[in-house]
């Protein structure tokens, strides 16, 4: 996913971070924090926390190219950085998520289910 993150970045204009296809739908710059709120929301679940300086209005206020792509940098960069810390066993071990009991290695399924489920008109996603 990174490798595809960074290849949209580098193709993107600076000037259509802003950008949305229309009204009411995430602007470029609103979907790439919205993976970072995800990835640091997902992180949350199984112990590290959420950096304070990631504030809730930052995924319509942050607009420009540069900011949005340090922040995904930084939120790949914390996943990676625990799912190394991760044995085996840590991965099996039980959380919640989206009001979900899961393993921790069932993170990402259960986010991209709620995903699926807000797009469907179901439910409102809990990363925004």
């Amino acid at each position: 996913m990174e490798s595809r993150v960074r290849a949209v970045n580098r193709a993107t204009p600076p000037e259509r971070f802003a950008w949305r296809p229309a009204t009411g739908v995430r602007s470029t710059s609103e979907v790439y924090m919205h993976i970072v709120r995800a990835n640091f929301l997902m992180l949350n679940a199984i112990g590290p926390k959420i950096p304070p300086d990631l504030t809730d209005g930052m995924g319509t206020t942050v607009t420009s190219k540069a900011e949005p792509i340090r922040w995904l940098k930084r939120s790949l960069a914390a996943v990676k950085g625990a799912r190394a810390a991760e044995t085996p066993a840590d991965l099996q071990r039980k959380t919640k998520i989206f009001n979900i009991d899961t393993a921790v290695d069932g993170i990402p399924q259960q986010h991209q289910q709620c995903e699926a489920a807000a797009v469907a008109g179901k439910t409102r996603t809990a990363t925004g």
